[in-house]
């Protein structure tokens, strides 16, 4: 009788520590909890940590990645340190699910569980291409066959070469080139303005042409001063302008070398 109420006594005290061990857990904060179990990682203790970490629900009761990757890190190692190799597999696997690109770092992490890492990443980097083989191809709609596009694949409407040859920048707006297009919109103005303005000041002395109103110096200084600002004007247009279609012959070249067609779609145009 004495041994099987020892015997009793020993299980009731297992089960009040136990129930005291779980009234601790449940007063501490995940985040507290995850602390916890990493400071025992840190210091080797892995079974201890592993019985932290275990009481906690990594995806529900943690709001933060890093905090999660963190939680499955320990689990992962703690399993393999502690002969688990099933569940450190399973959950290097939740760990990649969570971060596809999550790394194990080397310095930190046992060699053992760098190797499983990388074995289970290759693996899912495989799966990946099968599902990624085995896609069927998307099926054409009964839309218009030029308006597919398929992906990665910039389809622009081509622009026609005369459109360079545009004066007053309409060449560059016509190229999406707002800021050229104001420039020489600029130029090309004030060029014709002071070229009209310049032709109707002479014109006032023309009238008067071979009179004494011409044989005053001031007034043929006038008349002079006019025609070069006329002929000013005219070069200040039609420089402006030929560099405007150079340049635009170029902005034109340099967009056509980087239009990228679809073969696809050229031989449905055809047919």
């Amino acid at each position: 009788m004495s041994v099987d109420m020892a015997k009793r006594g020993f299980g009731k005290v297992i089960v009040l520590v136990c129930l005291a061990s779980h009234a601790v857990y449940a007063s501490v904060s995940a985040k507290e909890l995850l602390s916890l179990a990493s400071s025992q990682f840190d210091h080797g203790n892995y079974k201890k940590a592993l019985k932290l970490i275990k009481s906690l629900d990594v995806r529900n009761e943690l709001d933060n990645s890093d905090d999660m990757k963190l939680a499955f890190k320990i689990r992962a190692v703690s399993y393999e340190e502690t002969g688990d190799h099933k569940r450190a597999i399973e959950t290097i696997k939740e760990l990649f699910f969570l971060d596809p690109t999550y790394n194990f770092d080397p310095f930190d992490t046992p060699l053992s569980v760098v190797k499983l890492a990388q074995k289970e990443k290759i693996l899912i980097d495989e799966k990946n291409k099968q599902i990624a083989a085995a896609k069927p191809p998307e099926a054409p709609t009964n839309h218009d066959p030029l308006a597919i596009k398929s992906p990665n694949i910039v389809i622009k409407k081509p622009l026609h070469e005369s459109l360079i040859f545009l004066p007053f920048g309409l060449n560059h707006f016509s190229l999406s080139s707002s800021l050229k297009g104001g420039i020489y919109l600029s130029l090309q103005s004030l060029g014709l303005l002071s070229n009209i303005g310049a032709y109707w000041w002479k014109q006032s002395y023309l009238d008067g042409f071979g009179s004494a109103k011409l044989q005053d110096a001031n007034n043929k200084g006038r008349f002079e001063t006019a025609q070069t600002v006329q002929f000013l004007g005219l070069a200040t247009w039609l420089i402006s302008f030929g560099v405007s279609v150079v340049d635009a012959w170029i902005s034109f070249k340099k967009s056509s070398d980087e239009m990228v067609s679809s073969p696809e779609l050229t031989s449905m145009h055809d047919q």
